[in-house]
């Protein structure tokens, strides 16, 4: 089933921009299930190579996980240049408005919010192809399906979005918007939701 479904006119898309750096946003709690370590050593992997590109964290660190990222760590990466770590917000939409790609490289999800957040607010997506993330991805229609736990299909997703053209960029987002609203509008979910409960009456 599709979730509760995110309500569709709260996420107003807004203008893709394509600036000199290439921006790459990762949101969620800081745990290792949510592939942040894939994230990391991806970003390693693509600056190597592509200086001028960003990679953000958003999201709660010290959650109380047993994979959870330390504060030691966090500001090692940051430090190393590898990547900018934003803190937590109550608004999310915001930075994903700013961002070229948001990826999550998750091990599992539920249906994954972030995910329809970001494609309902058309910004092309990269996630794991896992349960809960490739509902929501059509592999090189909205977005890039990357494997699970591996840090270099990742690096090479990231790449790959890097070359897209601003046009086929904007069109991921534009698609990525369409399936939202086909699959996941939180008043059709809901229609469905009713259908279904009338047809066991």
């Amino acid at each position: 089933s599709p979730g509760s479904g995110i309500e569709v006119d709260k996420f107003k898309p807004s203008p893709f921009i394509k600036i000199e750096t290439f921006n790459f946003l990762f949101i969620g709690r800081m745990i290792k299930d949510k592939g942040i370590i894939e994230f990391v050593e991806a970003a390693k992997i693509v600056k190597a190579s592509m200086p001028n590109t960003r990679f953000q964290l958003l999201g709660p660190l010290d959650v109380q996980n047993r994979t959870s990222i330390s504060q030691n760590i966090m500001l090692k990466w940051v430090e190393e240049g590898i990547i900018e770590y934003l803190g937590e917000t109550d608004d999310v939409p915001t930075y994903i408005k700013e961002t070229n790609c948001v990826v999550l490289p998750s091990y599992r999800e539920g249906t994954s919010r972030v995910l329809l957040e970001a494609a309902s607010l058309e910004r092309p997506i990269i996630a794991t192809n896992v349960p809960g993330c490739r509902e929501i991805v059509d592999d090189k229609v909205n977005g890039l399906l990357c494997r699970p736990r591996d840090s270099v299909d990742l690096a090479n997703k990231m790449i790959e979005m890097t070359k897209f053209s601003n046009e086929y960029l904007i069109n991921m987002g534009k698609m990525g918007r369409l399936k939202v609203i086909q699959d996941f509008d939180h008043k059709k979910v809901t229609e469905l939701y009713l259908k279904a409960i009338k047809s066991n009456l």
